[in-house]
Order: structure tokens, then sequence, then C-alpha cells
């Protein structure tokens, strides 16, 4: 926080769960809103090649900018590349692997 060091990796892949957003107490008066995620077994991968094909991305060299909001929904074709760069198993996330 407040360093020049940037991580511009996707370190976590996972599918948000079924369930409204519940608070949960992380200590010293930080009270976030969460939903539960099923996490699946994946390398971290930089963020930077994968941009241009990304359907989300409006604008590459802002990019960033949809991360500012938390969590927002995304395209099977976005999943199906992050989750490639990762190395997951797409039949855990309930994709197919087909070639993009």
């Amino acid at each position: 926080m407040g360093g020049k060091d940037r991580l511009q990796c996707f370190v976590s892949i996972g599918l948000v769960l079924q369930g409204e957003p519940y608070s949960f107490d992380m200590g010293g008066g930080f009270v976030p809103f969460r939903k539960d995620v099923e996490y699946v077994a994946a390398r971290e991968a930089s963020i930077l090649p994968l941009v241009p094909h990304f359907e989300f991305v409006e604008s590459p060299q802002r990019w960033g900018y949809k991360f500012r909001f938390g969590l927002f929904a995304i395209s099977d074709h976005d999943m199906r590349l992050i989750a490639q760069a990762m190395q997951a198993d797409m039949g855990l996330l309930h994709l197919d692997s087909a070639p993009l």
C-alpha cells in the first residue's frame, strides 16, 4: 500500500457461489461484505498479455478501471482466457476447453 511495486497478476480463480453477500468482521473495525467462492488450483498468471483479448476491457489503456469496483461478471470467453493462462482445470470451472 502506497509503494511503487505492482502485482498485475491473477493469483486465484474460482466460481462465485449462490447466495447473498454477507458482512465479515476482519478486525480493527473493518467489516467488508463477502460472497463465498469455490476456488480451483491454479498458477499465478500476468494479466498484461490477456488485456487486448478481454471482452470486459473497454479501453486497453485503462484496463484496470473495472477492477476498482470489486465483483463484476465476465463472459465465458474471458473466464477461459484467464483459466488457460493460469493452467486451471476447465471442468472444475464448468467451462469447455475449446480453443479460443
